[in-house]
């Protein structure tokens, strides 16, 4: 289910390996020399979708106003949007 392919090899890549991308900007893929890193677009639908639930979960279970929903939402998604990036798909680094 959580299994993940190098978009230019198409070889499954480890756990680990998608781990590194936490604290690296860029991974290199072991078969094919590749850079790897995440995917912007996945990263902007991720950052939207999950600050939206977190807003709604504010406003649903507390009683805040909009400007402190938006800033949890914000400052919650800057700090752990990457760790949900890293159960999707990888790019190719065209900037190598």
């Amino acid at each position: 289910m959580f299994k993940r392919y190098c978009p230019n090899c198409k070889k499954s890549l480890n756990w680990e390996l998608r781990r590194k991308l936490l604290k690296q900007e860029v991974v290199i893929c072991p078969w094919c020399t590749k850079g790897l890193r995440f995917n912007f677009k996945y990263q902007i639908v991720n950052g939207c979708v999950y600050g939206a639930v977190i807003g709604v979960f504010c406003i649903t279970f507390f009683d805040l106003a909009a400007f402190d929903v938006a800033l949890i939402a914000i400052v919650s998604g800057a700090f752990l949007q990457k760790y949900l990036d890293i159960l999707f798909p990888l790019e190719i680094n065209r900037s190598l």
